[in-house]
């Protein structure tokens, strides 16, 4: 008897198939590449001689009610001021000696401004790209001079700390009844003076170059009824060490 065979209809064929699960012997042996993530570029550190600049401030609506009760009449305070003070309002800087007592006080009430290059007051808005000619600009309002001599004041310490942010070092000096208009905060890149006054002729100074480097022109002052909070915009944002100052 004859051998029935069924078939499946699919062609006979002599190529192995496919592995398609297996990959190629040259994958396999090909070298994995690592990337290198390169750590930023510091930037070169500026000279600590670099020209120091007025930091634009702000008072606090606490402050400013407290000084607003704290004021006295001109008379008053000219009877106790000596021929060598010099007037503390900005634009001003006249010494009480070269004065009559007629004489008006013409300066800036608001705080000075540098911005991309340009520097002006934020009262008058004068802008100009020139250092001196920006100092050498004449004062917006009139008022009595406010007098202080420098022979008279007193070095106090206070109390101070620092913190910082991912772009910001923030240096806090723990002080009451300070007088802003009287103060001065100047830094440049890596550098920050202060002269905080406060209380009767007392003075907190501080003169230090900085561990890192700061953008001046983002920079600001705070000042409220019990501290002075200097914001120093970081211009390379990256950790600083645990030390403020150098």
């Amino acid at each position: 008897a004859g051998v029935s065979t069924q078939s499946t209809g699919a062609p006979h064929t002599n190529v192995k198939p496919v592995d398609t699960t297996k990959k190629p012997a040259e994958e396999d042996n090909a070298p994995v590449v690592t990337e290198v993530v390169k750590p930023p570029e510091r930037m070169e550190r500026p000279s600590e001689d670099t020209l120091l600049v007025p930091l634009p401030f702000n008072i606090s609506a606490s402050l400013q009610k407290h000084l607003n009760s704290l004021k006295t009449s001109s008379d008053a305070a000219a009877e106790t001021v000596s021929t060598g003070s010099i007037c503390q309002r900005k634009g001003c800087g006249k010494s009480k000696g070269d004065v009559t007592d007629e004489d008006v006080c013409v300066f800036h009430p608001g705080c000075p401004i540098f911005h991309e290059g340009m520097k002006y007051w934020s009262c008058c808005n004068k802008k100009t790209a020139d250092f001196n000619e920006f100092l050498a600009q004449k004062g917006c309002k009139e008022d009595t001079h406010l007098w202080a001599d420098p022979n008279q004041k007193k070095e106090a310490a206070c109390r101070h700390d620092w913190h910082q942010t991912g772009d910001t070092v923030n240096f806090t000096v723990y002080v009451k009844n300070v007088k802003p208009e009287i103060c001065k905060v100047n830094c440049n890149p890596v550098k920050l003076q202060m002269e905080i006054y406060f209380g009767e002729d007392q003075v907190f100074t501080f003169d230090k170059v900085l561990c890192g480097i700061v953008d001046p022109e983002k920079s600001k002052v705070t000042f409220a009824k019990t501290k002075v909070e200097v914001s120093l915009r970081k211009a390379e944002f990256v950790a600083w060490p645990k030390t403020f100052v150098q």
